[in-house]
């Protein structure tokens, strides 16, 4: 039998795919993987903080720390706990106030039961009932755990990202990608604490005003407020005016700005 060589066709073990698409199908699949483990997570998580009592946050992570502005705060606390007993929360004594001193005008919910409020936002704010509307999102946060979820989140998603990726560059890519995932997400929330806020304070006074002054007001001072949407977790402020608006009005609740409170206990200096 003769032998006969044959050619040996070039490029053999070379792949038909562009190595570029290759790289992105990777990037894609290990971005799948990742997203489907923090969803899966993330479920856990929000399941297992729900069951952590607040007595136990307030130890671990709530200091006590000199009040910049005590008597103030002793009056904000007393409006804070007037709008939890509003609430389904039992655990309203566990929920503080605290004023700190900041150029920015800001107010958020913490771990621990805490709000936390900037002179420059009490300086903001022009009404009893608006300040109810803000430290009632704050409380809808509390109760429902949002920061201790939010952070959960973050861990998780840090860990996630160290176990299955080691470049820097990748890793912060990934994160962004996540983040962006998780922003409907977090607008959602958002639109729940309004809302619960908008119940809150309608059946502290009897009616929903002062609901949606601040984001009139903001829209008036800050022309360019769209412009951040899509980096905020917060919806815009046009959309949580329109959700407001139509969720009194499916309700029947009434809206009367002629009954607004004055802020007359706020006198910072």
């Amino acid at each position: 039998m003769k032998y006969t060589p044959v050619d040996i066709e070039e490029n053999l073990n070379v792949s038909k795919v562009s190595p570029l698409v290759q790289v992105c199908q990777i990037m894609a699949g290990l971005f799948i993987v990742i997203a489907a483990l923090f969803v899966v997570c993330s479920i856990c998580a929000d399941f297992i903080v729900q069951y952590i009592p607040i007595e136990w946050e307030h130890k671990l992570l709530v200091k006590h720390t000199k009040s910049v502005y005590p008597k103030i705060e002793k009056k904000l606390n007393t409006l804070v706990q007037g709008l939890c007993k509003e609430t389904s929360s039992k655990d309203c004594n566990y929920y503080k106030l605290n004023i700190i001193k900041c150029k920015q005008p800001n107010a958020y919910a913490s771990l621990g039961g805490q709000i936390l409020l900037t002179d420059s936002f009490l300086r903001f704010i022009e009404s009893e009932n608006e300040l109810s509307f803000v430290l009632s999102h704050e409380l809808s946060h509390i109760i429902n755990k949002d920061p201790e979820k939010n952070l959960s989140r973050q861990i998780l998603l840090g860990l996630l990202l160290s176990v299955f990726v080691q470049d820097a560059q990748v890793t912060e890519m990934l994160n962004l990608s996540a983040n962006n995932v998780t922003l409907a997400y977090s607008r959602e929330v958002e639109k729940r604490a309004d809302l619960e806020a908008v119940e809150t304070i309608n059946r502290y006074y009897g009616n929903t005003a002062g609901s949606i002054d601040m984001f009139e007001r903001i829209m008036e001072k800050d022309k360019n407020f769209e412009l951040f949407y899509y980096f905020s977790t917060h919806p815009p402020y046009k959309s949580r005016i329109e959700n407001i608006k139509s969720y009194i009005k499916e309700n029947n609740y009434l809206y009367r700005t002629s009954e607004k409170k004055p802020l007359k206990f706020i006198k910072l200096k």
